[in-house]
């Protein structure tokens, strides 16, 4: 007999379960769970990564202590994105790129949302000139954050040095859309318009990169070029020996890379962190930086020097004073020393004194325009007009591009009746400063004493649009001679 099969049991499915509407959202989280654990592993369960050690032996000794102590950080908690960005950071603000670079890629395999460190890489790498793989950084860093202003700009900075202006002017242009106060972003829409052919964009670019930094030389360079191109040629001069007189840098305002240099603690970086700090909260933010420097080199004249300027501008002519023989006690023939202090004194009313330091000055270095152009002020001082001039005339012998000498002796000779020579060194004091308001009142004023009172209203106007307020006494007397005819 033959048996007879069993009958198999099917399984009824079982019940949805009332979660089951999340049941797809699970799988997703549990795919990226498991991404990030294979991303982690790949960090974790490897050998650790090597720390960069520099050879800090030929380092000052407190740029040494800062490494060891840093690296030490990173060998206590190896894993921390922190304490890598951290070395890198204290690599960077020493010029260690190479060093930094490696440092930031560790804290960017560790930590894949801060924009920080794939930037940072960006900047080291752009100075070690691999400028690819410092676009690939910087790209990174701008898909971890599209609203930070100064990523576009150092991309459009490594497009440019590789000759791509089409991508470097979109770059730009990002740059200013997240931030209209951004000028270099400005000034880079505008150099790379002017290069195209477009004159008028240019133009309104760089007027707007000026407008936001108008100690920037590099824009009133590039301005000078534009306005040439447009037939201004006396704009252009202008602009040409404003540039003459500024530095090149467009500052860019970026805390990230200010970060960075707040580790610095080499007598250069802390020098680069007064002359920033002094940029934005005016002189008093630089004094403690400067008293550090002079702590690590107490003998170095300059270091005494310049805190003696710091605190010059500070108005604090006293403290001045003592940091000034401070220097002359380390280098006794620091000429600029010799000047400056002759100045403090010869304000203080001690003249003998000051005319002692001038003359130091030059028995030092012969026919130093400051010098010279020190001793006619002290000459003005004793009432002595002639002697003063003659001092003030060989000054601009020696350094022909300071306007404030022009413009001394300019006011000179009007006072001795010269009026006509006055408006040439005017006009040359000008062509050095345009915007200064005061050597503009100062040549309305000689105008007006001329009788030629169309030319002083001309003059009181662009002294107004300066940012000037000449006083109301002259205003009338002018308006009594000659109604203002609303020239500019």
């Amino acid at each position: 007999m033959a048996k007879q099969s069993k009958k198999t049991k099917t399984k009824k499915p079982a019940p949805k379960s009332s979660k089951s509407s999340t049941s797809g959202g699970r799988g997703v989280l549990g795919l990226l769970a498991a991404v990030a654990l294979a991303v982690a592993a790949t960090f974790f369960f490897r050998e650790p990564p090597e720390i960069p050690a520099p050879d800090t032996s030929a380092m000052e000794p407190q740029v040494g202590a800062k490494i060891a102590e840093t690296r030490a950080g990173v060998e206590r908690d190896i894993r921390s994105a922190a304490a890598w960005s951290k070395l890198g950071a204290v690599f960077q603000a020493h010029e260690l790129f190479p060093e930094a670079a490696a440092s930031y890629a560790q804290a960017r395999a560790l930590d894949a949302e801060d924009y920080r460190w794939p930037y940072l890489e960006a900047q080291c790498l752009k100075e070690m000139r691999e400028l690819v793989s410092a676009r690939e950084a910087v790209g990174q860093a701008i898909e971890r954050n599209t609203r930070y202003a100064p990523l576009f700009v150092l991309q459009a900075e490594l497009y440019e040095q590789e000759g791509v202006s089409e991508d470097a002017l979109g770059a730009y242009e990002r740059a200013l859309a997240i931030d209209p106060s951004c000028a270099p972003a400005a000034y880079g829409v505008g150099r790379l318009r002017l290069a195209a052919g477009d004159v008028e964009a240019s133009l309104k670019h760089l007027e707007r990169a000026v407008a936001l930094t108008p100690e920037a030389g590099a824009v009133h360079a590039t301005l000078a070029r534009v306005y040439r191109r447009l037939g201004d040629r006396e704009t252009a001069l202008r602009s040409a020996a404003l540039a003459r007189q500024l530095l090149p840098e467009v500052p860019l305002d970026d805390p990230v890379m200010a970060s960075v240099g707040n580790e610095a603690v080499s007598v250069v970086g802390l020098q680069k962190r007064a002359v920033e700090a002094e940029r934005r909260g005016g002189p008093t933010g630089a004094e403690a930086l400067l008293r550090r420097m002079i702590a690590l080199r107490p003998d170095e004249a300059n270091l005494y020097y310049n805190l003696a300027n710091n605190l010059s501008r500070q108005s604090r002519f006293e403290d001045a004073e003592v940091q000034y023989k401070e220097a002359l006690a380390r280098q006794p023939h620091h000429v600029s020393a010799l000047i400056n202090l002759g100045n403090v004194l010869s304000e203080r009313g001690d003249l003998p004194e000051a005319r002692q330091l001038f003359d130091r000055a030059l028995s030092a270095e012969p026919g130093h325009a400051g010098a010279l152009s020190s001793l006619g002020k002290l000459a003005v001082a004793r009432g002595d007009m002639r002697t003063a001039i003659e001092y003030l005339e060989q000054a601009i012998e020696q350094d022909p591009d300071r306007a404030d000498t022009h413009y001394i002796l300019a006011q000179l000779l009007r006072g001795e009746g010269r009026g006509l020579e006055a408006v040439v060194v005017f006009k040359r004091a000008l062509a050095l400063s345009p915007e200064r308001p005061d050597i503009r009142f100062d040549l309305a004023v000689t105008y007006a004493q001329q009788g030629d009172f169309r030319t002083a209203w001309s003059e009181i106007h662009l002294a107004e649009h300066f940012g000037g307020a000449p006083p109301p006494e002259f205003l009338a007397a002018l308006r009594s001679q000659m109604p203002d005819p609303g020239i500019r």
